[in-house]
C-alpha cells in the first residue's frame, strides 16, 4: 500500500467523527467598536471613530449585516479650526467561516456616506454636508472569550463616489461582538 492511499482511508475513515467538531452558529451579532480612518484624497487621518454592527445570519456561512460609523478629526485651515466628520449607512452580505475559537469573515457592504465640514476660515463660518454612495469589502477576525462575547479586529477598503472624484478610504478596526441564539 502507498502513503496516498493511507492518507486516503484515514482522511475518510476520520468523515463521520468531523460532527463531534460542531460549532456553535450564532444567529445574531452585535458589534461595537472604534475605527481608525485614512482618508486618500484628504491624505489625513481620522483617529476619533466608532462603529455599529448588526449581523443575521442565514445559515452557517451567509450573513446579512447592517453597519453605522462615524469618524472626526479636527484641521487646521488657514489658522482656524475646520471639524471634519464621516458617517456611514452601510448594508450588505457577511462571508464567515466559524470554529470553536472564532470567526473568520469576508463581506461586502454598500450604502450611503455623509461628509460634513463645519469652522470659520478668514473669519467667516461655513458648514457644508454632501451625501454619497459608498461600497465597503472587508475582512476580520473573531476571537472567543466566552459563550456569548468575542473580541474582533478588522480592516476595511471604501470607496465614496462623489461629484468629482472617488474618494478612496482605509480603515481599521477593533471591538467587542455579543452573539445570541443559534442557527438550526
Amino acid at each position: 500500500m502507498n502513503t496516498r492511499a493511507i492518507a486516503l482511508g484515514l482522511g475518510l475513515g476520520l468523515l463521520p467523527s468531523l460532527s463531534t467538531f460542531a460549532v456553535d452558529i450564532p444567529k445574531v451579532e452585535v458589534g461595537l467598536g472604534y475605527q481608525f480612518l485614512h482618508d486618500q484624497q484628504l491624505e489625513t487621518n481620522f483617529p476619533a471613530g466608532w462603529l455599529a454592527s448588526l449581523n443575521g445570519n442565514v445559515n452557517d456561512w451567509l450573513g446579512l449585516m447592517a453597519e453605522f460609523s462615524g469618524s472626526y478629526k479636527t484641521v487646521d485651515e488657514l489658522g482656524s479650526d475646520v471639524k471634519v466628520k464621516v458617517y456611514t449607512f452601510m448594508g450588505g452580505f457577511r462571508f464567515a467561516k466559524y470554529f470553536d475559537r472564532g470567526a473568520a469573515y469576508f463581506q461586502l457592504l454598500g450604502g450611503a456616506a455623509r461628509l460634513e465640514s463645519s469652522g470659520q476660515v478668514v473669519g467667516a463660518s461655513f458648514e457644508a454636508a454632501t451625501t454619497k454612495f459608498a461600497f465597503q469589502p472587508g475582512i476580520g477576525l473573531d476571537g472567543r472569550l466566552t459563550d456569548h462575547l468575542r473580541v474582533r479586529i478588522g480592516g476595511d477598503y471604501r470607496l465614496i463616489f462623489t461629484d468629482v472624484v472617488k474618494t478612496n478610504e482605509w480603515r481599521a478596526h477593533a471591538g467587542f461582538v455579543i452573539t445570541f441564539g443559534g442557527v438550526s
